[in-house]
């Protein structure tokens, strides 16, 4: 069984604290060629949103014709235009977000911090193959912006590139050694790449010390299971669904440790709950190879 990635949920009341905590924390944005902020995948509290004026682009190459700076009308503009986008991203409104983020970005295409939010917002609307273009994009003109190789980290589990994945998350975590969503990212990968040995070794010690990703719990329940540690296994999972009651995949996953350490009330109760939440599949008759909760609604907001 393979654990969902937040990425792929396409509810846009799902959007992780902590990333709106990223996304407001100190939003600085940049002309070409002025840079932009870092900030940690772990933060947890939100600040207002505070769009600072930009200073003038800086001026062309010498070959060509010198850019002309922006009126204090354009700029008034172009801040307006984001803090809509930025609003409608934090309100879960991904689609707007992505239609207001664009238009800042044709105002000033070079602008690696506008690019990345607009990433996030494509993300989040599970646009993947605009939310790496548009990434990509940001990490061309800013290589050192951890936010964004996490961002394309989560795209690329999201698409099924573990490799992907997994040179992003590391080289988010190279950037940022104190960024431990993206920490925990590293584990959530090694789990999907078959490497469950590693992934534990990678998130017992985040999760123990309170996982930012409740997909991080989920996949150490999993982890447990595959190396037939049930007890440790059904521990975890139930953390899980105490933390969000409606995670239908860690009811699945509950309902099948419990099956397995013969506690056939215990699974009977997981099996309910999983069949109220939209599991379409008793757990009796699921397949090995295949999670049935994966084709069921993501899990609800904390």
């Amino acid at each position: 069984m393979k654990p969902i990635p937040e990425p792929a949920r396409p509810r846009g009341t799902d959007c992780p604290k902590a990333f709106v905590g990223l996304l407001l924390a100190g939003l600085m944005l940049s002309f070409p060629g002025c840079g932009g902020e870092t900030a940690s995948g772990d933060a947890t509290t939100a600040s207002p949103v505070a769009v600072s004026l930009p200073p003038a682009p800086a001026p062309g190459p010498p070959s060509g014709r010198a850019r002309r700076s922006p009126t204090a009308d354009e700029l008034a503009h172009f801040k307006e235009v984001v803090e809509r986008g930025v609003n409608f991203l934090n309100g879960g409104e991904f689609g707007k977000a992505a239609g207001e983020l664009s238009v800042a970005v044709a105002l000033q295409p070079e602008n690696a911090v506008v690019l990345r939010y607009l990433g996030s917002a494509y993300v989040r609307d599970n646009q993947l193959e605009s939310a790496r273009r548009v990434l990509q994009a940001a990490i061309n003109l800013a290589p050192t912006d951890p936010a964004a190789h996490y961002e394309l980290a989560q795209v690329a589990l999201a698409a099924g590139d573990l490799d992907g994945a997994a040179a992003e998350s590391r080289r988010t975590v190279e950037l940022d050694p104190g960024n431990r969503r993206a920490q925990e990212l590293v584990g959530i990968v090694q789990y999907r790449q078959g490497e469950p040995e590693q992934a534990v070794a990678t998130l017992e010690p985040l999760v123990v010390d309170g996982g930012r990703r409740i997909d991080s719990s989920y996949t150490l329940g999993l982890c447990y299971q595959d190396l037939e540690r049930h007890e440790e296994s059904r521990d975890v999972l139930r953390k899980v669904v105490q933390r969000n009651p409606l995670y239908v995949q860690a009811w699945f996953s509950l309902g099948q440790v419990l099956a397995g350490l013969g506690d056939e009330r215990g699974a009977a109760e997981a099996n309910e709950k999983f069949l109220s939440l939209g599991g379409k599949v008793p757990i009796a008759q699921a397949e090995d190879d295949e999670d049935p909760a994966e084709k069921s609604a993501p899990p609800a907001p904390e």
